[in-house]
């Protein structure tokens, strides 16, 4: 019994090892990336219009109109960290993944008239899939409503 105890414990070491090994070799990669302007580690930011750079950080005062919050987990200026920043107006809600204010993020974000969110766009919208259509009906995604369905031969 204590020679199987040993080879599970030297099993687990070598095992242990390469994972240590994986650990250290993430490290150095991260590391080497972030030292790397070409590979960015952040989401796309929604604040770079006109193709301007995000601008880095470290409070609100460093942030201009357009994009008036500071990030504090990546330090740079972003249009909102929570629905609050987005003014209770239009668009109203903030996607938390790129911190931009848009109109919706879930259906739930959307009326009875538009019950749809399109999560490319994030707007409302009557329909962006045939699913959202009632039978016989499928969704024309350029108009975003349903239509008749066009049999085709």
């Amino acid at each position: 019994m204590h020679q199987d105890v040993s080879r599970w414990g030297i099993l687990w070491l070598r095992a242990t090892k390469e994972s240590l090994r994986f650990a250290l070799l993430f490290v150095v990669l991260t590391a080497s990336a972030c030292t790397d302007s070409s590979i960015s580690l952040l989401p796309e930011l929604a604040n770079t219009e006109g193709g301007d750079e995000a601008k880095a950080c470290t409070t609100d005062a460093d942030c201009s109109d357009h994009a008036p919050r500071c990030n504090p987990i990546v330090l740079v200026c972003v249009d909102c960290l929570s629905d609050d920043d987005c003014g209770g107006g239009e668009p109203p809600k903030c996607r938390l993944d790129t911190w931009e204010c848009v109109h919706c993020v879930s259906d739930a974000d959307c009326d009875s008239v538009e019950p749809y969110c399109d999560p490319d766009g994030n707007h409302c919208e009557k329909c962006w899939l045939d699913e959202h259509c009632a039978a016989g009906e499928v969704c024309d995604a350029t108009e975003e409503l349903c239509v008749e369905a066009v049999a085709t031969r």
